[in-house]
């Protein structure tokens, strides 16, 4: 979910045109920010996630009406804090790293023994060995633009299915920026993915690029089998089902299974789907939404 800078002050989901350009500013610095010396920052970034991704907090998992969530919310925490008085063994330190990963509370790593640590990250290390430094600079790369660009890929998409032919003003005047605009309305067959869509984007902001070789380092890094950050080895937002897709709000992925795609997503909130963490989401017109749902008393 949102947080720190990247929250917004309106209703979550309604994006205004400054909104999204600022969003291509800040990932155009991040991009530019981008040193070899931080690339061992961003291995032991994914090492973290893969390491953690798969220790589950909660064994109670969907909930379907706002009641529902409140109830479930006070379970969990009554399972997490029963957790958390166990010995302190592994699965101990796992779920305090992971909450702390979750809540954005602090550096896991420096709170758990560093055995300990060792222990619980030695599979992903093993599985990230010998890869290239520039196949994590490549996909780190890719993460920093897919959230201005999946977004732009998706309206794009749903504009198309209502008839509106005016596309490129339409955009524009959301805020999207012209080349990427045009990029993405350059294609007759639509783009097979925004991982695609971002690396193209890429290799036509830099000559010195290439989108083969960017989707390849994608697929090394995040594909399955590798970290274990694969889409297909992560959980549904929404439902237990393996994730196979992802869509981006704010700045976070979101990731999903084919039924719970955002071409099924409800379009009112008394009909959202509601995540593991309570929260209610739907579609606007073009933007994704979503709320705490409230409780009638």
């Amino acid at each position: 979910m949102p947080s720190g800078a990247d929250q917004p002050a309106r209703p979550l989901g309604t994006e205004s045109a400054a909104d999204i350009r600022a969003l291509f500013v800040r990932c155009n610095r991040k991009q530019e920010e981008m040193k070899p010396a931080g690339l061992e920052a961003g291995r032991k970034f994914m090492i973290r996630h893969a390491s953690l991704r798969n220790i589950p907090l909660f064994s109670s998992t969907e909930s379907t009406t706002p009641t529902a969530v409140l109830i479930l919310q006070g379970r969990r925490y009554e399972e997490l804090v029963q957790r958390l008085r166990a010995p302190r063994c592994d699965d101990f330190w796992g779920c305090l790293a992971k909450w702390f990963l979750v809540e954005g509370i602090h550096d896991p790593e420096e709170f758990v023994p560093a055995e300990v640590w060792k222990r619980l990250t030695g599979e992903a290390e093993a599985r990230a060995k010998g890869f290239f430094q520039a196949d994590y600079y490549n996909a780190i790369l890719i993460r920093l633009w897919l959230p201005y660009l999946e977004p732009l890929l998706r309206k794009a998409k749903w504009l198309r299915s209502t008839g509106v032919r005016a596309l490129t003003s339409t955009l524009a005047g959301m805020g999207y920026d012209s080349e990427a605009i045009t990029l993405v309305l350059s294609k007759k067959v639509p783009w097979r993915s925004a991982v695609e869509l971002t690396c193209e984007w890429l290799a036509h902001k830099t000559p010195a690029y290439n989108a083969k070789r960017l989707r390849n380092s994608y697929t090394l890094v995040f594909g399955k089998g590798r970290l274990g950050l694969a889409l297909g080895e992560a959980t549904c937002t929404f439902c237990d089902n393996p994730s196979s897709n992802e869509f981006w709000f704010f700045g976070n992925a979101v990731p999903h299974c084919a039924e719970h795609g955002t071409g099924q997503l409800p379009t009112s909130e008394a009909s959202g789907w509601i995540d593991h963490t309570g929260i209610c989401w739907w579609r606007d017109n073009l933007n994704i939404r979503c709320s705490m749902p409230s409780v009638s008393t």
